[in-house]
């Protein structure tokens, strides 16, 4: 995959440039690129660094935000016996994308912070060397990870498994809308363990029940119980659709 990152990275850049094509400030066209090249290149190892460092200091910073004012898995609905809701991990997802658009704010302030009048004669050395105007291609960048950010919000807010006293009740990632199964319905309980192919060791096991319809519930899959009730909520549902467990390697689907 190595071999193949130089050539990705210069189509993207070479889209870029015919997407979002740079235009210089008439006030700086008296600059010549080799006198720009020759001042700022020094700094260009920056740009990637800052990269790395903040886009997975942003992500925590908003994913833990998120995962505070989102996260629950209380319910007032007395008939529900067990709620599972979103984990705590998956709200760092939609963290992650909106990073990509908050990058830009503290890169441009470390940036005017470093060269303060030069600040403009080094975006330009930077949009001619890539061919791209740079800050365009920025406030595309904060739209779209929000509008992104959002929608995976809303659909992680909608994600979750309730057990009634008679019924489960699914609401799978990508719809609004809910499916409910009895527990005559369920097909098989299935408790996956699997074993790493290398080493031969067991590694993080979960459930995977089953429904006659085809419909199916992976507790791997983004939710968790507050209490960390999984086993508990198993032995329920085995015993109310008399059931066994099947302990598997690898999943059924």
């Amino acid at each position: 995959m190595t071999f193949l990152t130089y050539p990705i990275i210069v189509l993207v850049l070479f889209l870029l440039a015919k997407i979002f094509p740079y235009k210089k400030n008439d006030n700086l066209l008296q600059i010549d690129f080799a006198t720009l090249k020759n001042k700022y290149q020094k700094w260009d190892l920056l740009s990637v660094v800052m990269v790395f460092i903040l886009i997975p200091g942003i992500t925590y910073l908003v994913g833990s935000l998120f995962s505070i004012v989102f996260y629950s898995t209380e319910t007032k609905d007395p008939q529900i016996i067990y709620h599972i809701g979103t984990s705590r991990l998956m709200w760092f997802m939609p963290a992650l994308i909106l990073s990509f658009g908050l990058i830009r704010f503290p890169i441009t302030l470390i940036y005017k912070l470093i060269f303060k009048d030069k600040y403009k004669e080094f975006m330009m050395y930077s949009d001619i060397k890539t061919g791209a105007d740079g800050m365009k291609i920025l406030n595309y960048m904060t739209w779209i990870s929000g509008a992104g950010s959002i929608v995976f919000l809303v659909f992680l807010s909608d994600y979750s498994v309730d057990i009634h006293k008679e019924k489960i009740v699914l609401n799978d990632f990508l719809t609004f809308s809910d499916k409910s199964y009895s527990f005559s319905e369920i097909q098989s309980i299935n408790y996956i363990r699997p074993l790493n192919p290398n080493t031969g060791e067991p590694e993080k096991s979960s459930y995977f029940i089953k429904f006659k319809d085809g419909g199916h519930w992976d507790t791997a899959r983004g939710l968790e119980d507050d209490n960390n009730r999984q086993s508990e909520i198993i032995n329920f549902l085995s015993e109310k659709s008399k059931l066994n467990i099947n302990e598997l390697q690898k999943n059924p689907e």
